[in-house]
């Protein structure tokens, strides 16, 4: 029997430190997603399947399956010469809405799990991890803020946009019942919810949850609390979000746009990698992203661009999800009052 556990996010709910620090300290457990090695083949065809939404290639549905069977075998390979029997996939992109196709995806990996049990007899547990939506919104804005800012303007005007939305459509995303649901319904599995604020207020609680979710305990000799993509700093009671803003920003776009353009070219997409001109390319693009990345929050936070919510912006934001929130609480059985998820 293999026990595979997926990790799909949310984004900006602890996923990098949970990626870096806990899951990675789980005894006998083999990482299959994050924190991995970026250049590792089976991250290389993941991100080739699970592509941005932003991109300009759009991949056939023959691709798409081929993709899809190439990375299952390639999941198959890892668990035959594994000694382990439990395999963890975490990455935030995968069910993602905002910067990628979630609702595909989440079908995409439906088929991955079916390719897998060809050859394994597979328990599937899915672990969910979210936060406060008036934090993980704000959250999300600034750091998706270059984005969100050619799309609508400041926070404010985001805010406006969201809710004056007929569709209520960007809002949704965030409705952890809904999302809750569709995974049982479409895999009729487990599902541990991790609240953020728990990891803060009741962190040995937090972790035993993780612990007992796994059948596995922790290396402490692993295991760090190091902060890791922290966006965010308390000023006198008052939370402050940093937008997140790369330098000559402009120029990185223009290549990556470029580069992406180029991919649809089958001659280009077979060689971008292989042949010294186009790889030169390619890495002056990877490095200049590597750079970057998180400059804006590492480097001089305190007179880095900065927004807050009002109370009335987060009490909005709280109302909208309330019930849905109380939904959930009755289902998995864990007080989400206590920590602010509805008043």
């Amino acid at each position: 029997m293999i026990e595979l556990y997926i990790h799909p996010g949310y984004g900006k709910t602890a996923t990098t430190f949970l990626q870096r620090n806990i899951f990675s300290s789980l005894i006998n457990v083999t990482q299959l997603g994050k924190p991995i090695d970026r250049k590792n083949k089976l991250i290389e065809l993941q991100n080739q399947l699970f592509k941005p939404n932003y991109s300009s290639i759009n991949l056939p549905e023959e691709k798409i399956s081929n993709l899809r069977r190439e990375y299952s075998n390639h999941i198959k390979e890892i668990i035959k010469k594994d000694k382990n029997k439990k395999f963890l996939l975490s990455d935030e992109v995968i069910f993602d809405k905002i910067n990628y196709f979630g609702d595909t995806n989440i079908l995409i990996l439906k088929d991955v799990f079916n390719d897998l049990k060809e050859e394994f007899e597979i328990k599937l547990r899915f672990i969910l991890s979210i936060r406060r939506q008036p934090e993980l919104i704000i959250s999300n804005y600034s750091y998706t803020y270059e984005r969100f800012y050619k799309l609508y303007g400041d926070f404010d005007n985001f805010l406006k946009n969201i809710f004056d939305d007929q569709t209520k459509e960007f809002l949704k995303i965030f409705d952890f019942y809904n999302l809750y649901k569709k995974i049982k319904d479409i895999y009729n599995c487990e599902i541990l919810l991790l609240p953020m604020e728990e990891l803060s207020n009741n962190s040995s609680a937090y972790i035993n949850n993780i612990q007992n979710f796994f059948n596995s305990k922790i290396d402490p000799k692993k295991m760090k609390f190091n902060n890791v993509n922290i966006n965010s700093l308390d000023i006198e009671g008052e939370k402050f979000y940093y937008l997140r803003e790369k330098k000559n920003a402009g120029i990185y776009n223009f290549f990556s746009q470029i580069h992406l353009k180029l991919r649809r070219y089958q001659f280009y997409n077979k060689n971008y990698k292989k042949i010294g001109f186009f790889r030169k390319f390619y890495d002056l693009i990877k490095a200049y992203n590597r750079k970057h990345r998180h400059e804006s929050w590492s480097k001089n936070m305190t007179t880095s661009k900065k927004i807050s919510l009002n109370s009335v912006e987060r009490k909005k934001i709280l109302d909208f999800f309330s019930n849905s929130n109380k939904t959930l609480e009755e289902i998995i059985k864990k007080d989400l009052k206590q920590y602010g998820y509805y008043e």
